[in-house]
């Protein structure tokens, strides 16, 4: 699913749906916010209307007054819906309002009563200031020099002055409402043109109508536009990032360091716009068109801009590079670098310039001088002793600290080393001088190590090959010569010495045959080339069976042969062919140097979960040599080399062994020659 928002026209379409919906949410949530001051949910749209037409009544009474000095503003007013009177007494009961003369202006066009009348009092003098807007919602002016005294209902009221006059604004609606020019009958910006031509009781009459219009449906269309805007925006930053791949990828805007993007964000988003649309605006003196038509735009591009950037900060966030791609964090790091390679260049100096034991002495001799002038401080401001003595020990602590901490680094390493891991490099950096020294030195003797073993191993590869190349070059004219040696057995020859020597050429054949098989498997063995079939082996009937075939041998050397069987069958995971080889061998070897008129053992014994033989025999020939020196190649235990074998048995005993995943062990006591071969059973193997 994620992969869906992955794509480029995908992300095109979540962008449009986002903008969209952001702005009729906005837009909705302005209706309701103006329903609720208004209290549109809770009146007739009557009652809403003469609500409107009283607050249009006051600001209207208000330009008016605002020019009492001078013709209460009738050259204004007159072409608008407002009818009123300005009269100039300390109160109108009883008045007859329909008498002309009581008022200073009047543009009353047919006879009134109180009933029908908005009356509004104004207490004016000379320090009062008016403040009139040029818009339905903001006329109106502050009393300057009155008192505001309230009273126990919470009412305002206003205490006049002797320096103040009373008027009183009289005024009603003129019905049927003039319009000015073809009101709401063209397009967007043709009405927002024909809305400046309006008076306000035009103006109040079309707000009503819209707010009453979508006061049923402007909830649901905000949570719908919600909904959506929600769901474009978790699917742009999903999608962000992305092109088109699982990877993220950052693009153009993603390489600029983010404080400089969101401070260059934040200033074309919100006062380079103001800028413009006050520029304009004051070019256009207030049109209503082209204030709307420049706050669209100003408004459209911050959205953009805005966008944008969110989809930059999601890309920096699934990346992890919010906080390292900014500019103070760079030049953060630049500054750190270069104080640390100044420090580092002043201390290598130094370092190079002393032996340890001086910089020792020369650190301590610093202590003390600081020690001493901390006390000297102390001496004239007392109270400082405890606060100097608690900041030295907390930084000669953590120096102590961070040496120790590199001295165990460094004690790690050198036992890593003892243990034969030679793969990881010690990190040096930050480094004390002589510890840092000494850690190269570590480095150095592990590379030193594996440039060794490296050699070692290829020493062994190339003794491999040769032996293998050599054995088999041997092989093709031994073949002829096996051969022709038993062609000629099969001729009928009168001289015996001829005979004689044709047996010896067969016999000799015969052994250097033998010779280099085991050679090559040997080093097929060793090399890891040998095809192995692991399967279930019964160890009795396997070992039951090689030690028949060497009953005639065991009887030749006078040695006895002791088998120790187990009660429970044990099955080997074995191949069954190696684990014979390995048998024969160590059978072999019992025929060839085991002492004659002594006893041999043989045990099978059931160990845990894992299978083991045991040959035990005393040699005829001293061993006083290691058993890793007996399991190497060509090792034998004549060493007067008088019987035959080539001394590769062991070896090729011990290599099968590993290769299958057994284990070998070769142990000698004085003439006590010991062989334990371990593999896991069956059981063992499938468990695990």
């Amino acid at each position: 699913m994620r992969e869906f928002f992955y794509k480029k026209w995908v992300k095109a379409c979540m962008a449009v749906l986002c903008l969209i919906s952001f702005n009729v949410m906005a837009a909705s949530f302005s209706l309701m916010a103006i329903c609720e001051s208004e209290n549109v949910y809770s009146k007739t749209e009557e009652e809403i209307r003469e609500q409107m037409q009283e607050k249009v009544c006051m600001n209207y009474s208000i330009m008016a007054v605002a020019r009492y000095k001078s013709d209460f503003c009738m050259d204004k007013l007159s072409g608008t819906n407002f009818r009123y009177g300005v009269i100039q007494a300390d109160k109108i009961e009883g008045m007859d309002l329909n008498n002309k003369r009581i008022y200073k202006a009047c543009n009353f066009d047919r006879k009134v009563t109180e009933d029908m009348l908005h009356i509004h009092a104004f207490d004016v003098g000379e320090s009062t200031e008016f403040r009139v807007g040029s818009s339905l919602f903001d006329s109106f002016y502050l009393y300057n020099d009155l008192d505001v005294i309230y009273t126990e209902d919470g009412n305002e009221i206003l205490s006049k002055t002797d320096s103040t006059k009373r008027y009183y604004v009289l005024s009603y609606v003129k019905k049927p409402l003039k319009e000015q020019g073809e009101f709401f009958s063209e397009n967007l910006f043709g009405k927002l043109k024909q809305w400046e031509r309006q008076d306000y009781f035009v103006q109040a009459e079309a707000v009503v109508s819209v707010l009453c219009a979508v006061k049923g449906w402007v909830f649901e269309l905000f949570l719908l536009s919600l909904a959506l805007f929600l769901f474009s925006l978790v699917g742009l930053f999903t999608g962000a990032g992305h092109r088109g791949a699982k990877e993220v990828v950052p693009g153009w805007a993603d390489r600029i360091p983010f404080d400089v993007f969101t401070a260059a964000a934040l200033i074309l988003g919100t006062v380079f716009p103001a800028i413009i649309a006050a520029e304009n605006i004051s070019h256009v003196h207030g049109s209503v068109q082209w204030m709307v038509q420049i706050g669209l735009l100003c408004f459209c591009a911050e959205e953009i801009l805005i966008l944008v950037f969110a989809m930059s900060a999601a890309s920096r966030i699934k990346m992890g590079t919010w906080w390292k791609n900014t500019l103070c964090v760079r030049t953060y790091t630049f500054i750190k670098k270069w104080i640390k390679n100044k420090i580092r260049n002043i201390l290598e100096l130094y370092s190079r310039m002393l032996p340890m034991m001086w910089r020792a002495w020369a650190v301590m001799a610093g202590l003390a001088v600081l020690e001493l002038m901390g006390l000297t401080v102390a001496i004239y401001r007392p109270g400082m002793q405890v606060s100097l003595w608690l900041m030295e020990k907390i930084a000669l602590y953590a120096l102590i600290t961070k040496f120790l901490l590199q001295m165990k680094k460094l004690q790690h390493a050198g036992a890593a080393i003892a243990a034969g891991e030679l793969e990881e490099k010690i990190s040096t950096d930050g480094m004390f001088w002589d510890l840092k020294e000494h850690g190269e030195n570590l480095n150095n003797i592990r590379n030193g190590i594996n440039h060794a073993v490296e050699e070692r191993l290829k020493s062994e590869r190339f003794k491999t090959e040769l032996i293998t190349n050599v054995s088999h070059d041997i092989k093709t004219p031994l073949t002829s010569i096996i051969n022709y040696v038993d062609l000629l057995e099969k001729e009928e020859l009168d001289n015996p010495n001829a005979r004689e020597y044709l047996n010896v050429l067969g016999r000799q054949s015969q052994r250097l045959k033998k010779l280099i098989e085991d050679l090559m498997e040997a080093s097929k063995a060793s090399t890891g080339n040998l095809a192995v079939v692991c399967e279930s082996c019964d160890a009795h009937v396997m070992l039951t069976q090689t030690i028949g075939e060497y009953e005639e041998k065991l009887k030749a050397s006078q040695i006895e042969l002791i088998v120790k069987e187990s009660e429970e069958q044990i099955l080997l995971w074995a191949d069954p062919r190696h684990l014979w080889r390995i048998f024969d061998n160590l059978m072999n070897n019992i025929c060839k140097y085991a002492q004659a008129s002594t006893r041999a053992y043989v045990n099978i014994e059931k160990q845990e979960e894992a299978g083991k033989i045991v040959f035990r025999n005393i040699s005829k020939y001293a061993l006083n040599i290691e058993s890793e020196e007996l399991l190497e190649r060509f090792v034998r235990g004549d060493g007067s080399r008088n019987t035959e074998g080539s001394g590769l048995g062991l070896s090729i005993a011990n290599s099968l062994t590993e290769l299958m995943g057994g284990t070998f062990e070769l142990v000698t006591d004085g003439d006590l020659f010991k062989v334990i071969v371990t593999f896991q059973t069956v059981k063992d193997h499938r468990e695990r």
